[in-house]
C-alpha cells in the first residue's frame, strides 16, 4: 500500500481512511475475556443489564441485549425459533434480527432507542413483507413508548391493530421487562442464566462495540 501511495498520492486521505477502518475492526474483535460465574441467579442478571443498559448510546447495547434474549427463548420455546440472523451495529441492514426456524423467517425483530411512533409499527410491517414473516417484534423501553392514554400512544395502538387486521402481528416488548418474564421462567438449572451471559457475550464479540464489551466485561468482574 505505501508503493501505491507513493505512486498515487491523490489516493493518500483513501488509505488512511481504509487502515483506520481496518484497525477499528482488529480493536473492535480483539480478545475479551468474560469472567461469567457458574452459577448466577435471576436478580443479579438483571442488575447487570440494567447497569449496561443505562450507558448506552444510539441503541449498541438494547440490540445485542435482545437478540441474546430471542437467541435464548427461541433454544427453549417449543415452537419457536432455531436460529437468530444478526448483523454489526453499524450495518445499515433495515432490520435487527431475523428469527428463523429451519431457514424459514418466523419473525423479524427492531430495536428502537427512541421515541416509538406509529411510523415505526409501518416501517417494521414493511420489512415483515420482505421476509414473508407474519410476527414482528419491536423492542424499546418504557421510557421510549408513548405515555398511556396519549394521542401518541393512541395512534401507536391504532397502527397495531391495523397490522393485525392484515395478519400481522406486531408487539413492542421493553428489553428489561422480557428479561425479568423470560429468564425467570428458563431458569431451570445452575447452567441457565451463565448460558445466556455466554450468549450475550458471543452476540458482543461478533457484532458489539469494542467499548460495550469491555464495559460489560468489567461489570461481570463485579459480580
Amino acid at each position: 500500500m505505501i508503493d501505491h501511495v507513493i505512486a498515487h498520492r491523490d489516493d493518500a486521505a483513501a488509505a488512511l481512511k481504509c487502515l483506520a477502518w481496518h484497525e477499528r475492526l482488529l480493536l473492535e474483535k480483539a480478545a475479551i475475556l468474560y469472567r461469567i460465574p457458574p452459577r448466577i441467579g435471576t436478580l443479579a442478571v438483571l442488575g447487570l443489564l440494567n447497569e449496561w443498559l443505562a450507558s448506552d448510546i444510539g441503541g449498541r447495547r438494547h440490540e445485542g441485549a435482545s437478540v441474546a434474549l430471542l437467541r435464548f427463548a427461541g433454544a427453549h420455546l417449543r415452537s419457536g425459533w432455531n436460529e437468530v440472523e444478526s448483523h454489526h451495529v453499524n450495518d445499515p441492514i433495515p432490520y435487527d434480527a431475523l428469527c428463523r426456524e429451519n431457514g424459514t423467517v418466523k419473525a423479524v425483530a427492531e430495536v428502537k432507542a427512541q421515541t416509538v411512533s406509529p411510523d415505526h409499527i409501518r416501517q417494521l410491517a414493511g420489512q415483515m413483507d420482505g421476509q414473508f414473516a407474519r410476527r414482528g417484534y419491536l423492542f424499546t423501553r418504557k421510557a421510549w413508548q408513548p405515555e398511556v392514554g396519549s394521542e401518541e400512544s393512541l395512534l401507536v395502538e391504532d397502527a397495531q391493530r391495523n397490522q393485525d387486521a392484515l395478519g400481522r402481528r406486531i408487539d413492542m416488548i421493553d428489553v428489561i421487562e422480557a428479561a425479568k418474564l423470560w429468564l425467570p421462567l428458563l431458569d431451570q438449572s445452575e447452567a441457565a442464566l451463565p448460558e445466556f451471559l455466554r450468549t450475550l457475550t458471543g452476540e458482543l464479540d461478533q457484532n458489539g462495540n469494542s467499548a460495550d464489551r469491555r464495559a460489560f466485561a468489567t461489570l461481570l468482574e463485579g459480580l
